[in-house]
Formats: structure tokens, sequence, C-alpha cells
């Protein structure tokens, strides 16, 4: 399974034109360009799909409603339950993401990321360490809307 799901990674990177960057590689400047494009785009106001695949509480698929560049609501896109506030932070801000990507271009051995149109990263795999099992992350931003609205 685990080989599969590692070909199906390489196939994706060859044909989206990603690089897989380790620790030894120098930083990218992709983060700094695209950064610069997302805070153009948007205002502090936006709602967002987040799917979370990890070893983690919060993984899953989730509505995330961020205002004030924070984040103020979360429901689960499978049990339609809202996420309890006291886990709120748990969850990350298109800004927190573009800083989970500086922290993996210095400390993860394999980081894969690709961007939106408007600069936000859209796809994120992070394995924090080849050696070990069950470190590795991988988001997916998807359905992004500007502004602030009720997510029922």
């Amino acid at each position: 399974m685990r080989i599969t799901v590692l070909l199906l990674l390489a196939m994706n990177v060859a044909a989206s034109g990603c690089e897989v960057l380790g620790p030894d590689d120098p930083p990218s400047i992709e983060p700094d360009v695209n950064q610069s494009r997302w805070n153009a785009y948007h205002d502090g106001d936006y709602h967002f799909e987040i799917n979370r695949g990890c070893f983690c509480m919060n993984g899953g698929s989730f509505w995330v409603q961020v205002v004030d560049s924070e984040v103020v609501f979360a429901i689960n896109n499978f049990s339609q339950e809202p996420v309890s506030v006291e886990y709120l932070q748990n969850f990350e801000t298109i800004d927190d993401i573009f800083d989970m990507v500086r922290n993996a271009e210095k400390d993860a051995d394999e980081l894969v990321v690709q961007y939106s149109e408007f600069g936000y990263p859209s796809m994120v795999t992070i394995d924090w360490n080849v050696m070990a099992i069950d470190d590795e992350i991988s988001l997916t931003v998807s359905n992004l809307i500007l502004g602030v609205a009720l997510i029922d």
C-alpha cells in the first residue's frame, strides 16, 4: 500500500512540475513569491475546504472559516458536526500553511508543494523523517471563497 501511495505521489510530482525538496536543498523563493500574491488577493476573511491526511486527531475533511486572519469556525464535512472552540487552534489559516511550508523546507526530509493561481498552497505533502512511520502529513486546500460566510 505504501509503495502504491509513493508511486502515485511521484507520478503526480513529475506530471505537475513540482520538486521534492529535502533538508539539504536550498530554500525555495516560491513561498515568498506566492505569499505576496496571496496577500494581494485577500483581506483576511475567507473560508475554504481542507482535507488533511495524517495520523493526528484533526485529520479528515473540514470547512474552515477565517475572519481577521484567525480561524473562528470549522465543521467536519462527514459528520457535519462543528469543531469545538477549544480545538480550533488545531486548524491552520492559509498563512499558517505558508509557515508550515517554510519550516518543512528547513527541517523535513521531503516536501512537495503546489500553489493555486492566487498564490495559496493548494497541496502540501511533508515527510518530516523518511525513516519514521506516521509522521507524514498531506493537506489539500480547495473551494476557497473570499469574505465572511456562515458555514452551515
